[in-house]
């Protein structure tokens, strides 16, 4: 980072000077960054909108650090327990789970929409842990193994997808 920054200059609207320009480049046309210079601008604006605190910015001679601070009212919404690493291990995984199942589906299309081959690996990394969670469910709980098993999410994985995802606030 250049010796010129400041915290004070890059809370303003200043040009982007990537660490490593070829990287960014490949994120920006790849659609993972929408625009050079705003990424700062646009995580407290994001912050904002969710009624979080903006995080404390630490620049010195090794980079930038941000720190966030958890938003209790968004916790307590979704509920504690599936933030918490110990208790869920396949955090993104089921993530991902839960914004592709977006109706009731059977293991095999939740997979295809997933890309996985393998059912093991799927029920392991991605349903048991959702299912244990409680943040899907089965649409025939009393059985489980028959044919015309479909998932879909609950009302706290549905929770969960909102803070995941936020709508767009009206304008």
């Amino acid at each position: 980072m250049a010796d010129n920054w400041t915290l004070e200059r890059l809370q303003e609207k200043h040009p982007s000077n990537p660490f490593n320009p070829l990287i960014a480049n490949a994120f920006f046309r790849s659609g993972f960054i929408e625009s050079w210079g705003r990424g700062i601008e646009k995580i407290n604006r994001e912050c904002r909108l969710m009624g979080s605190e903006i995080p404390v910015y630490n620049l010195d001679f090794s980079g930038l650090m941000l720190t966030f601070q958890a938003n209790q009212r968004i916790l307590e919404q979704a509920g504690k327990s599936i933030w918490r690493r110990s208790t869920w291990k396949s955090q993104g995984e089921v993530t991902r789970l839960l914004m592709v199942c977006d109706d009731e589906l059977t293991r095999r299309e939740l997979q295809v929409r997933l890309k996985l081959k393998g059912e093991e690996n799927f029920r392991n990394l991605y349903l048991m842990p959702a299912l244990n969670a409680e943040l899907m469910e089965m649409t025939i709980p009393e059985k489980p193994r028959s044919r015309l098993q479909k998932y879909r999410r609950t009302e706290k994985g549905e929770a969960m997808l909102a803070v995941l995802r936020p709508e767009e606030p009206e304008t």
